[in-house]
Formats: C-alpha cells, structure tokens, sequence
C-alpha cells in the first residue's frame, strides 16, 4: 500500500518540508484541479492534500504548528519513533493536554491571475472593476475559479488576462480550502499592482 493510501486523520507523520513530527488532522481530495480557460476539461485531481499539526520540533521540544501539503510529502513514523512519541506523551501529561487543544491555523488556498494591463488601463480602474465584477458573488456565498473565469469573460478584462509583461493580478482566496462539492470556493479577493 502507498503512502498516499494509507494517510488517515490522526496519523503521525514527519515530511519532507518541515522538521518535527506532525499529526493529520485532515485530509482532502477528489476535487477538481483548477483551469485556467473554460475550454480546458475539468480533470478530477489524483492528488491528496493533508493537512497536519506538529507537536515537537526536531530538538524534541514543544513545536505546535500547522501546515499542508500533498500526500506524497509525508512519510509515517517508524516503530521506533512512534514508541519514543507514545514513551513522551505517556511521560509529560502537560504536552499532551496541550496538544489536544491545539486547534490548527486555517490554511487558505490562494490563486492567483495575472492580468497585462496597458499603460492607461490603471490600477485604479482595474482594482474597480475587480471589485464590480466579484464583490457581490463572493458575499452571497463565494465563487469558484470557473465562476470568476466566466464574470471576467464577459468584462473588459479578459482580453488583458495572461497578457505579458504582467502588470496587475486578480489573488482570489479560498479560506481554509473551502470546498462545495468538488470545487473550492473563494469567498474574498484582493489586487495587487505586479
């Protein structure tokens, strides 16, 4: 069985981005990967993302963060290690109380669109019409990427979007990956001037 098989919530781990040893406290997949033209078929993601809290750092001491990742980033604590994480746990009451209340960070998915604006387009109008264009779905219970590929379609933007150098980009926010059914949802947005 694979790694990515066999990631349950509640399994310790370590990774190879963060030192320390972490626990999954979630898992997400079977949601679509993001498109970025509406012409493009939608593809079912193989990927898996766990999302995991660390206990202890690699010096041993009290570390708690949160963090995520894919699947095939993680690896399951050996026999050896998973007894000494059990022998600590077992041996400092104060620890585990602690951990167990630890309630992990919200982790956004952040997408970014870049838009090449000409010299007298503005950032001004840009931020406007970004907001014109998004404020009211994202308030009435957000949007997904193809929902903002299909507002922008039908705005004077489009035909700036993916233009070269970059100027400008629309950075849509998905907060703690929020999902409905299998697409993520942003509900909040913000543009930047590069």
């Amino acid at each position: 069985m694979s790694v990515v098989a066999a990631v349950r919530v509640g399994d310790w781990f370590e990774t190879a981005l963060w030192p320390g040893i972490w626990q999954v406290y979630r898992v997400e997949s079977g949601f679509f990967e993001e498109r970025w033209h509406l012409a493009e078929p939608k593809v079912r993601s193989s990927r898996t993302l766990v999302f995991v809290r660390r206990i202890v750092g690699d010096s041993g001491q009290r570390a708690f963060d949160t963090q995520a990742c894919e699947a095939s980033l993680v690896a399951p604590l050996s026999d050896k290690q998973l007894s000494r994480l059990n022998d600590r746990l077992g041996t400092d009451p104060k620890l585990a109380a602690a951990f167990a209340q630890y309630e992990p960070k919200p982790i956004d998915l952040v997408t970014n669109i870049g838009f090449g604006l000409p010299d007298d387009f503005g950032y001004d109008r840009f931020s406007e019409l970004c907001g014109e264009l998004l404020s009211a779905p994202m308030r009435e219970g957000g949007v997904t990427l193809d929902d903002v590929l299909r507002l922008l379609a039908d705005s004077e933007l489009e035909e700036y979007r993916g233009e070269i150098p970059q100027t400008t980009t629309l950075q849509l926010i998905s907060p703690d990956h929020r999902r409905r059914g299998d697409e993520f949802v942003s509900t909040d947005f913000r543009t930047l001037d590069f």
